[in-house]
Order: structure tokens, then C-alpha cells, then sequence
């Protein structure tokens, strides 16, 4: 048996488009006062608060507030769903399957995303659960996306869809549940639609362990009214108001009183004689809803109850599966307005009381304010207001709430105009990105002595400093642009751009342009002029280019950008330190591991420890483990003195002067604009990649911002372009905003400003004297002898 056709196409193209502006209506918070709050895990950006932070207490989601009024509210496993009343769809959280809706990036939203793709189709409900989703046009069209391996899209495909398609084989649908990976619907004359996994029997289809699309279920039972799904399991209420259940049945979840799989309606008896009006389906437990009387009801609970998930039911509270339906005690004789249930915990709303929590709370999902491992006794939350809906994900909880106008104008006004600095993610970020930092200096103090002959006096007296106070001036102005998209957008979840001294041209202009240099001329001064004119002829050449941007950016496929940096990050970040990691694995592999755990599985580490800080500490504490137990490491503690003295910025005029006029840079020329190029080209896919994220920077202002830094930070002394880094994505996905990059501009600026700090930071790299002696030479970072050299920068011959 086949769903009902219309008799009109069934293409997309014929569902009713909705008339007038297609963008979500703003809220007028005086007519409609809901808020949504939301607490409990929220390590994958499930609660909507801009963070991945959890929440033991409801937390109003502020970006809702300005956007429109919220009507519906739904949880996957890891990720929220809201429908709003004119019909458009927000979704955040994770987003491993596309089950945001979003497009084909698959980054985690920490804040309510507009579904665009929905913007003109009027969609009146929503529901879901594990990682798909399932919605419902005004004139009964179903879409859906999301994961569908198992077919659980409905569309006779096992794939995945990352933005929402509509099912053709559904017409005038009503109600709509979502399993694991199975889906129900119903149609408004009361026939039941299944499609999914259905091994365990959560199709109801007698022989039929997998439905690519929908198929009808045949029972003898009257018409349905409602439907419910749990993991792998299925209920369903008739409209003479009997329960029936079918699916999975290790924990007794079908409330049949046995524990084997059943794979076709079949009615609940505890409930002959009652007369159920609601069910509601956890993951692995349920409720159904009785009339008490003609205001109140009875609420009963089933199956799985290790965390106390069922509430004081009557027989076997203390027990952790209870197998037929048994009333809940403190829900008898009360006015239910509102009921969930979630991966261990459960939800409800009762009037005039407010809102109750209980079962597992170690993540916040009770949102009592403590943390428990099993509550059976219900704990109020949101006391004394008006709930119009709760929802529950495996371990998040979501409530619509009627506010205060005036309450929800002063929080929408406070929140939306304080802009929060630092975030748990910016402290992962800082980790890497002040590493980074210290990499590039130590790079350059290994690269002029050896290759220029540059002093290390003046190494550390002018071109550490310059370089500091470049990456400082680069850092501080991509956090402003951070800061101004997030205003111009009104979005709190924007990353900055990281930016600094670009690796590639470090060691193209130490060893193609300034190294020739001082084999030609003999002088480290010659050649670090040349150097800083190489540097502001970049910054002016791009500069020059930027008409061109725009050009480059349409004519050059998406596609292509993003490959060229993924080959990048896949060539010499992943696998560029591999030799390094399994030459110390002992060392490295505990810091890897770390890394894989706690951002591919989610982990926080004690403390909220930054996973970024957390791996150096490992790293180090190993490796300080290995050389004092007398293992063989490649790892010497720094253990000798450093004089620490106070370093700023010089700037030499007259040597500038020398730079821009002696014309000795232009024969260098053949090489810079390649350079230029490259640069432009790789802040070109940077962006492209903080786009795919949801960041659309303007590509004008980064680069012109780009180049006046490289071009101050030549005035100031430092002869290296700076640049766009790889990593935007990956730093959006830990959570960081625009903190990391003040972070890093403070704390290299600290570094910099004492002499003795960065010598600490390079003591690994040599253990040599890098400072005079007696003959006037010096050592440079590998530890050749450097003989002395004349005010013009000239090595005197030692007889």
C-alpha cells in the first residue's frame, strides 16, 4: 500500500511558496514575549549561547530574541531546531550530517542559523531526533535532511542531505516523529507513514527490515491522532484514544510487559479503559497522559529508569527498568501544559508551578544548578512562569517561555550590546596561535644569522621587536574586523581572521633577496636594507592589486580555492611534522591523542583547561619526565641564566632612508611580485574558507589591511610580509571569537618587551653563546663563528 497522491505534480515546485518578505519577521517583544532558554550539554553549540559551555541552569538564547518570535522548539541528539510563526526555520548545534540545513559545511553553529533554503516556503512543524530532521509545509508537503544511511530521508537513497529536499511520496501530511534513524508521518485522514531502519521493528512493517520512502502501515485499529518515536521504538495513539507500540525491546520500552521486538501495532493493555490524550517518547522511555479530571491529568511512565528518568512512579522507583506503564506521584491531579524526554532525563510544564526536571543531571540537562548523577524527585525550574513548551536532546533541554516585555526588551538591549572578549574557545585558539607566533621568531633568529650575518645584537635590539609589534598591529586589526562583522551581521559567534608573518615569505625573502644581498655586498646592513625595501614594495604592490580582487574572486572556482588550501594544511601542517612526531612519540603522540579526544569525541578536560594549553602541558611534562628519568630525548631543559632587560621598538630613519632610495631592491623585483601574488592569492582562499563557515569577510579591507601592516612593520625594521593563515575553520570550531587574537597581541607584546624571555623561548633550538667575545665574533644559531664586523656592517678578516 502506497501513501495518498495528490491529484496536482508532486515537485518541489508545486508546494505553496509563502507570499511577501520571505525573511523571518522581527519579534515585537511587547505582542509576543517567548524566549527560549535552553541548558545542559552544550560541548557541540546544542544551547545556542555563542559557546560550547555547558549550562546547569536555563540560559536565554539573546540571538533569538531580536530575530523573531520563536513557536516551536525541537532536539536531535546534539543539535536544536526552532520554528518561528511565520513559518522559517533556525537550527545550531552539531552539524557532522548537515542536519542544520545549512549547505555543505559541516561546522558546528553555536548560535541560531536562518535556514535559507526554507526562507520561502511556510513551514507549520518541525520534529527530530539522532542527526535528521523533518518538516511540514502549510499545505502538508514534508522536507527533510540530515543523515540517511538508512533511509530515514524518505527520498529511495541512502544519502545524506545537507540541505532540506522535499520527500515526493508524501502528500497532506498533518504530524511527523523522527527515530534514530527512522521517521513516521501522519496524514490528515489518520493513515500512519513509515521509512527507515527498520530492523528492529520501529517501521511496523510485518516483513520489512529497511523503507527507503514511505510506506504505509497496515493495522485493523481505527485512525491515529498522534505519533511518538523514541531510538528504535514507535508509539502511536488512536482516535478513540488507544496506545500502541512497536520496535525495539530490549528495556521493555513498548510497555507489553516482555522484553522481545514486535514488529506491528500492537495496544499497550495497561491503558485499556483509559483514555490516553498525549505520549511522549524519550530515548529509551516513555510517557503517556490521562484525564483526571475535566482540568487535570495523570501522568504515566515506563522502561528505562537507571537515572531516575520516569519521576517517583508508583512500583519500582529504585528500580532501572520498569516494565509496564505506572503512574508518576508527583504528576497526579496537575495542569500539564507541557512534557519531553531525552536521552536520560525528562521535562514538563505545570500551571500555575512553573516548570520540573528530573533524572540524570551530571551535564545540566535537570537545569536545577547542581549536577546529579540520579534525581527520581522532581526539582522545579523557571519558577512561576508561563511555559508553552519544553524539549529535550540526549543530554540538552530546551523551553519556549512567556517573559516580562520589559524584562525581555532590558536583556535583548544589555545582551546584545555587550560583546563578550574572551570565550573558552579563545583560550584553545591563543594556545596554538601564540605558538605559531613563537615559531615564526624563532625561525627569523635562526635565518638572518645564518644566511645574512645579522648580528644577534641587533637581532634581538631591532628586528624582534619590529616583527612583534608587526604581528601585534596585524593581530589587533583583524580582531577590529572580527568585531565589526559581528556588529554588521548582528551574530556573536564570528571568528577573526588569524593573521601574522607570512612562513613562506620569511624564508623566500631571507634566502632569495637578502641572502644574494650579502654574498654581492658582503654587509648585513646592504642586505637587511634590501630586505625592508622588499617588504614595503609588497605592501604597495597589493595594495596596487586590489582592484583586481573582486576579478579573482569570481573568476577563480570556489572549489578550487578551498582545495588549494586544504592541500596545503593536508601537506605541510598534518603531514609536515609526522617524521617530527614519530621521532619523539613518547613525547608527541600524548598530545595528538589529546587533541583527537577532546574535539572528535568532545571531551572537556578538568578545570576547563584549553585543550590547545592542556596538550603543551602534556608535552612538556612528558618530555621533562623522560630527560630526568634518564631516557634518551632530544629534549634539554633550559637551565642557564638570561639577563632580563626591557626591549622597544627602534626605528632607524636614516636606514630607511638608504632602503626606499638606494635603489638597490629593484633588481629583486622578479621575485617579489610572484610573491605578491601568492599572498594575495592565499588571502583570496582564506577568506573563502572563513565564508564556507559562515564569516564573509571583505576581501578589500583584509588585504589593504594586510598591506599597510607589512608596510609599517618595514618602517618599524621588520623585513618579512605579513599574512592571512591557514586554520580560520578550525579555530571557529573550538569556539574562539576575536579573543585569541588580543590574547596573542598582549602576551607576544610582554614577551617582546623583556629581552631575556624570547632568548628563553629559542634555547632549544641552540645551546651554543649567542652572545660576543673576546676576539669581537660571535656564535650564530648553529653554532658557526661569525668573525667581527666594522660600523658599515662589514666582517673584519681575523689574521
Amino acid at each position: 500500500m502506497q501513501p495518498e497522491r495528490r491529484a496536482s505534480s508532486t515537485s518541489a515546485s508545486s508546494v505553496r511558496r509563502r507570499t511577501g518578505s520571505m525573511s523571518p519577521k522581527k519579534m515585537a517583544i511587547g505582542a509576543k514575549p517567548v524566549a527560549v532558554y535552553c541548558w545542559g550539554w552544550g560541548g557541540n553549540g546544542q544551547l545556542g549561547t555563542n559557546d560550547r559551555e555547558s549550562r546547569i541552569a536555563p540560559h536565554l538564547v539573546l540571538s533569538l530574541l531580536e530575530k523573531t518570535s520563536i513557536s516551536k522548539i525541537a532536539c536531535g541528539s546534539r543539535f536544536t531546531v526552532a520554528l518561528t510563526a511565520s513559518g522559517s526555520v533556525f537550527a545550531w548545534g552539531k552539524n557532522d550530517y548537515g542536519q542544520l540545513g545549512l549547505g555543505h559545511h559541516l561546522q558546528a553553529q553555536l548560535e541560531p542559523r536562518l535556514i535559507d533554503s526554507l526562507s520561502d516556503i511556510a513551514i507549520t512543524n518541525i520534529a527530530t531526533r539522532g542527526s535528521h530532521v523533518l518538516a511540514i509545509s502549510e499545505d502538508g508537503a514534508v522536507f527533510s535532511w540530515g543523515r540517511g544511511d538508512e533511509g530515514q530521508l524518505g527520498h529511495n537513497s541512502r544519502e545524506t542531505l545537507h540541505l532540506p529536499k522535499r520527500i515526493t511520496k508524501l502528500h497532506h501530511i498533518v504530524d511527523v516523529a523522527c527515530g534514530r534513524a527512522h521517521s513516521v508521518a501522519l496524514g490528515h485522514n489518520g493513515a500512519l507513514y513509515t521509512w527507515g531502519g527498520g530492523d528492529d521493528g520501529a517501521l511496523g512493517l510485518q516483513n520489512v527490515e529497511s523503507a527507503l520512502e514511505p510506506m504505509a502501515v497496515p493495522t485493523t485499529s481505527s485512525s491515529f491522532q498522534a505519533i511518538a518515536c523514541g531510538s528504535r521504538h514507535t508509539l502511536a495513539l488512536t482516535s478513540d484514544f488507544r496506545v500502541l507500540s512497536w520496535g525495539w525491546n530490549l528495556y521493555g520500552q513498548l510497555g507489553l510487559g516482555h522484553l522481545d521486538t514486535v514488529r506491528f501495532p500492537t495496544e499497550i493493555p495497561s491503558f485499556i479503559g483509559h483514555k490516553v490524550v498525549q505520549i511522549v517518547c524519550g530515548f529509551r522511555h516513555n510517557f503517556a497522559v490521562v484525564p483526571h479530571s475535566a482540568m487535570t491529568v495523570d501522568v504515566f511512565a515506563w522502561v528505562w529508569n537507571e537515572h531516575g528518568q520516569l519521576g517517583d512512579v508508583e512500583f519500582g522507583a529504585d528500580l532501572p527498568v520498569v516494565h509496564r506503564p505506572q503512574r508518576v506521584r508527583s504528576l497526579m491531579d496537575v495542569s500539564l501544559t507541557a512534557m519531553a524526554a531525552g536521552g536520560r532525563h525528562s521535562l514538563c510544564s505545570v500551571h500555575p508551578h512553573g516548570s520540573f526536571a528530573w533524572g540524570r543531571g551530571t551535564d545540566g540537562e535537570v537545569g536545577t544548578g547542581t549536577i546529579s548523577t540520579s534525581q527520581s524527585k522532581l526539582a522545579c525550574i523557571l519558577h512561576h512562569r508561563v511555559v508553552f513548551q519544553v524539549a529535550c536532546g540526549w543530554a540538552h533541554s530546551v523551553a519556549l517561555v512567556q517573559e516580562d516585555a520589559t524584562a525581555l526588551t532590558l536583556a535583548t538591549t544589555t545582551g546584545m550590546t555587550a560583546f563578550k572578549w574572551i570565550t573558552s574557545g579563545d583560550w584553545d585558539a591563543f594556545s596554538g596561535m601564540f605558538v605559531q607566533t613563537i615559531l615564526q621568531l624563532m625561525i627569523i633568529s635562526s635565518l638572518l644569522p645564518t644566511q645574512v650575518h645579522l648580528p644577534v645584537t641587533d637581532l634581538q635590539a631591532t628586528v624582534l621587536p619590529a616583527a612583534v609589534a608587526t604581528t601585534m598591529l596585524g593581530n589587533v586589526f583583524f580582531a577590529f574586523q572580527g568585531i565589526r562583522l559581528s556588529q554588521k551581521d548582528r551574530k556573536h559567534d564570528v571568528t577573526a581572521m588569524p593573521h601574522g608573518i607570512n612562513t613562506v615569505l620569511v624564508f623566500a625573502y631571507a634566502l632569495s633577496i637578502m641572502e644574494p644581498e650579502y654574498q654581492r655586498t658582503k654587509s648585513f646592513t646592504a642586505a637587511y636594507e634590501v630586505g625592508l625595501f622588499a617588504a614595503m614594495l609588497t605592501g604597495v604592490l597589493q595594495m596596487l592589486l586590489l582592484p583586481l580582487l573582486k576579478f579573482l574572486q569570481t573568476a577563480i572556482p570556489k572549489a578550487a580555492l578551498l582545495a588549494s588550501v586544504s592541500g596545503v594544511a593536508l601537506t605541510f601542517l598534518s603531514m609536515g611534522f609526522a617524521f617530527e612526531i614519530w621521532e619523539n612519540p613518547l613525547v608527541a603522540l600524548g598530545p595528538l591523542l589529546l587533541f583527537l579526544v577532546s574535539y572528535g569525541a568532545g571531551v572537556k578536560l578538568p578545570l576547563h583547561i584549553p585543550t590547545g594549553l592542556g596538550a603543551l602541558l602534556l608535552g612538556t611534562s612528558l618530555a621533562l619526565g623522560l630527560y630526568y628519568s634518564g631516557a634518551h630525548t632530544t629534549f634539554i631543559p633550559f637551565s642557564e641564566p638570561y639577563s632580563f632587560t626591557v626591549q622597544f621598538v627602534h626605528v632607524d630613519p636614516a636606514l630607511l632612508y638608504r632602503a626606499i632610495t638606494s635603489g638597490a631592491g629593484w633588481k629583486y623585483v622578479s621575485i617579489i611580485v610572484p610573491m605578491v601574488l601568492v599572498n594575495v592569492m592565499s588571502a583570496i582562499a582564506n577568506l573563502e574558507t572563513a565564508a564556507a563557515v559562515g564569516d564573509k569577510y571583505d576581501s578589500l579591507s583584509c588585504v589593504l589591511g594586510d598591506s599597510i601592516v607589512t608596510i609599517v612593520g618595514a618602517c618599524l625594521g621588520n623585513p618579512f610580509p605579513t599574512g592571512l593563515y591557514i586554520g580560520h575553520p578550525i579555530y571557529k570550531a573550538m569556539g574562539a571569537r576575536v579573543g585569541y587574537l588580543v590574547l596573542n597581541a598582549i602576551c607576544i607584546a610582554l614577551l617582546a618587551a623583556v629581552n631575556g624571555a624570547l632568548s628563553a623561548c629559542r634555547w632549544h633550538i641552540s645551546q651554543t653563546d649567542s652572545g660576543p667575545v673576546a676576539d669581537g665574533s660571535y656564535s650564530d644559531r648553529v653554532g658557526r663563528r661569525i668573525p667581527p664586523v666594522d660600523w658599515n656592517g662589514h666582517h673584519v678578516q681575523q689574521l
